[in-house]
Order: C-alpha cells, then sequence, then structure tokens
C-alpha cells in the first residue's frame, strides 16, 4: 500500500487541478465540452499519480501545467493573450488563496496534526471557497475586471503580489519551501513583472492621451465657434439682397463672401475619422506646419475604426510620417505643399503622406527604411524603418514611389489597411 504521504499529496494535487480549472472555465470564455474536460483531466491525473505513486519525478509538474495552458487555450478559442491572462489569474488566485488558508491552519493545527493534513485541509477549503462564490455577483465583477484593458493588468498585479506575498510569509513561518510553492512563488513574480510593465505602458498612454484630448477639446470647441460664425455668414450674405440695387453688384459681393466661408468650416472634416486621439494628432500636426509656414493640404472620407492597429502606434506611425515630410520642406526651403489623405477605396484603408520633391531615384529611396540612414546628418534615420515594423506587424503593406499631384512630382509613402 502506498504511503500515507503520497495518498495526500495525490489528492491534495487533484483537488487543487479540479478547483484551477474550474476556475479557468468560470472566468473564460466557456466552451461546454465533456469529453475535451474529461481528455484533460485523464492526463493530469495520470501525472499526479505516476510522480506520487512510481515516483516518476517533479518533471511531470511541468507536463501538469502545459496541460492547463492547453485547456486554457481552449476556453478562449486559441487566443493566446486572453488564454494567458485567464491561466495566469487562475493560477494565481487559486494559489494566493490557498496559501494564505494554509498559513492560518498550520498557525491554529499546525502543531496538532502533521504537515499532510494541514495541506489537504487548505486545499479542500479552497475548493469549498470556489463553490461558495462561483455563481456569485462577486464572482462576474471578477471576470468583467479580468476582461477589462484598463483594470485587469491592477487585478494581475494585485494577484502576483498576493501569490509573493503568501510565498513568502509561508517560508518564514515554516523554514522551508515546497517544489509547489516555488513554482508558485515564480508564478507571481512573472504575473507581477507582466502587470507592472502593462501598468507602465498603460499610465504612458494615459498620459498621451490626456495631452491630446485637449488638443481634441479646443479643435470641437474652434468648430463649433466656426459654425456659429459661418450661419452669422451666410445670414448676413442672404440680407445683401437689401443692400445692392443692382444684380451684378450684388452676385459679385456673394461669391466673395462665399469665397470666406472655407475658413468658417474646413475643421470639421477631420470628425470624419472618429478617432479623437487620431484628429488631434493631425490636427496640432497641421498647426505646427502652419507656425512654419507649410501648408499640408488633406482629404480625408472614411472612418479609421475600420483597421486593426492600436490608436497609440497609429499616432505615431501618422507623426512620424508628417515629421520627416515637414523636415524635408524645411530643409529644401522652396515653399512647397505636403499632402496628407486618408481614404476607403475596394475595402481598403489608405493612408498616405506626401511631399512635393523632384523625382527620387528607386535605388535611393528604398534605403529610407533601413536603420540609421538618412541624408540629414547622424542619429537620424529612424523614423521610417519604425514605421516599416509597425506596418509589418499588422499586416500593413507599404507602396513608396513618385507620384504627381497637381501635376508636380510627389514623394509619396501610403500605408494600406484591410479593414478587419
Amino acid at each position: 500500500m502506498p504511503p500515507l504521504n503520497n495518498i495526500i499529496s495525490f489528492f491534495n494535487g487533484t483537488l487543487e487541478f479540479i478547483t484551477v480549472m474550474l476556475l479557468m472555465e468560470t472566468l473564460s470564455v466557456h466552451r461546454k465540452n465533456r469529453i475535451v474536460k474529461c481528455v484533460v483531466f485523464v492526463l493530469v491525473i495520470s501525472c499526479l499519480f505516476l510522480m506520487n505513486f512510481l515516483s516518476v519525478g517533479s518533471l511531470i509538474i511541468i507536463i501538469c501545467y502545459t496541460v492547463y495552458i492547453f485547456y486554457a487555450l481552449w476556453l478562449n478559442h486559441f487566443n493566446i493573450k486572453q488564454a494567458l491572462e485567464n491561466a495566469l489569474f487562475s493560477f494565481g488566485c487559486a494559489s494566493a488563496v490557498e496559501m494564505a488558508l494554509y498559513i492560518v491552519n498550520n498557525l491554529v493545527i499546525g502543531k496538532l496534526v502533521m504537515y499532510q493534513w494541514v495541506t489537504f485541509i487548505s486545499v479542500l477549503e479552497l475548493f469549498i471557497v470556489y463553490l461558495v462564490f462561483k455563481k456569485t455577483a462577486f464572482m462576474s465583477k471578477i471576470k468583467d475586471l479580468l476582461n477589462n484593458k484598463e483594470n485587469g493588468i491592477y487585478l494581475l498585479s494585485t494577484i502576483g503580489c498576493a501569490m509573493f506575498i503568501v510565498v513568502f510569509a509561508n517560508y518564514k513561518i515554516t523554514s522551508e519551501m515546497q517544489i509547489y510553492e516555488s513554482i508558485y512563488l515564480v508564478l507571481g513574480i512573472i504575473v507581477l513583472f507582466v502587470s507592472l510593465n502593462k501598468i507602465f505602458i498603460y499610465q504612458h498612454e494615459l498620459k498621451i492621451r490626456n495631452n491630446y484630448s485637449e488638443v481634441y477639446k479646443e479643435l470641437i470647441l474652434q468648430i463649433r465657434e466656426r459654425q456659429h460664425k459661418f450661419i452669422n455668414q451666410i445670414n448676413a450674405i442672404y440680407s445683401m439682397i437689401n443692400i445692392y440695387e443692382t444684380y451684378d453688384e450684388l452676385v459679385l459681393k456673394q461669391r466673395e463672401e462665399l469665397g470666406n466661408l472655407e475658413q468658417y468650416i474646413m475643421p470639421g472634416k477631420y470628425l470624419i475619422l472618429e478617432n479623437p486621439l487620431v484628429i488631434a494628432h493631425i490636427y496640432q500636426k497641421i498647426c505646427e506646419a502652419y507656425d512654419k509656414n507649410i501648408t499640408i493640404e488633406t482629404e480625408f472620407n472614411c472612418s479609421l475604426n475600420g483597421i486593426k492597429i492600436p490608436d497609440m502606434l497609429l499616432v505615431e506611425v501618422i507623426g512620424n510620417l508628417l515629421d520627416n515630410a515637414i523636415d524635408e520642406v524645411i530643409g529644401r526651403n522652396m515653399n512647397e505643399i505636403i499632402y496628407l489623405s486618408i481614404i476607403k477605396k475596394d475595402g481598403k484603408i489608405y493612408i498616405e503622406v506626401a511631399n512635393e520633391h523632384e523625382q527620387i531615384a528607386f535605388n535611393e529611396y528604398k534605403n529610407f527604411f533601413n536603420n540609421g540612414y538618412s541624408s540629414k546628418g547622424d542619429d537620424r534615420g529612424y523614423g521610417l524603418p519604425y514605421v516599416k515594423k509597425i506596418a509589418k506587424k499588422y499586416d500593413a503593406e507599404i507602396q513608396v514611389k513618385n507620384e504627381y499631384k497637381h501635376e508636380k512630382n510627389c514623394f509619396s509613402i501610403k500605408l494600406i489597411f484591410s479593414e478587419i
């Protein structure tokens, strides 16, 4: 008959597995399939049996955790990011609660019963805690938080801290660390590292968004002011019929005033992009160019909501292209025009930045996307390689060529995105 310690360890592992598996199901896009669940269950139970009764070795634990990960992938329709977050949170949450329960149980009954019984009671209590909370509003709230980009990273970091603290506290109490506790500690550090990295990235994005929100508000305010002036101007044009006596004189003056209306309605066309961050960034760049006596002509006819690229990266891509064009126009000092267009054609969205320039040979402009290549001096030439990297990551096509606009040659860079 196997030693009692092995039997208890086997049941501990089995109960832990069931708890984590059920928790992953609760917190994921649950795909009901008993066959898959049974296969996963049999694989893990077999691994636990081999480890506890046949002394195959602790390496078998890695197989158990690998099966967990594949099960998480299946539950989340093989969405790797969502599956890993779900698996890490489920492991972290279960281990943190179990270790906390173990510390309490060890302090209360640790001197009365064997260590193995304390662990078994802790795992059993963990399973009961899950059964109590699995259908409550609390669990639904946790699921919503986990699936929320902003709040999920804070929830993961909390779990990572909890895992680290409870394992460290248990080590200080018992002066020993079991192999599964070491695994929990490593997982806790990984969860904490990943979530903290996400928090820093998110805080940076939030800061930039807040800065651009002020620019966007300014644009909206300007549009409202111009709309008000536009209405007044229309009324003034309409009332001219009471001022001028001859038809020719009236038409001439109305034509003159109608030509001035463009200054009141121009900014409104930015709103068709339906992306406040990009709109604010483009508007800011156009204002910067205007301050440098550079004209940027724009053409927009579609929303940017249909392309698969984060707003922050899209802002960086457009900003890089516009900055390069502005620098080129300033360097040439020839009062050349920059063209920015975002249009939809044949089911694809084209983002183009072009500036007037004599024809550039293919052998020259093909080097523009090489790191460090620049005709403007040292420490330059890193913007376009970054654009190429982002375009490749999000399956965007890049077209670089000489192109005529208004009978003038322009150097053009186009990014072509497929709609989601």
